[in-house]
């Protein structure tokens, strides 16, 4: 999509290269959490980050509402 068509801003495009670095980061540290440790272990891990991320993201929409 281009910039200039008006379905994407020139600020969303600047905020996506800005968390663009980050992105990549997390990947990079997921998949070095997976060799790292054994798939049982994993297993256990990814369901509770998970669960925190959404907890996190449900009381950050509550604050917004109130």
């Amino acid at each position: 999509m281009r910039a200039d068509s008006g379905l994407v801003k020139r600020e969303t495009l600047w905020l996506a290269l800005l968390v663009f670095p980050a992105t990549v980061g997390g990947a990079w540290l997921g998949a070095r959490a997976y060799r790292v440790l054994s798939d049982h272990y994993f297993r256990d891990i990814l369901p509770g980050l998970l669960l925190l991320s959404g907890v996190t993201l449900v009381l950050r929409s509550l604050d917004q509402i109130f």
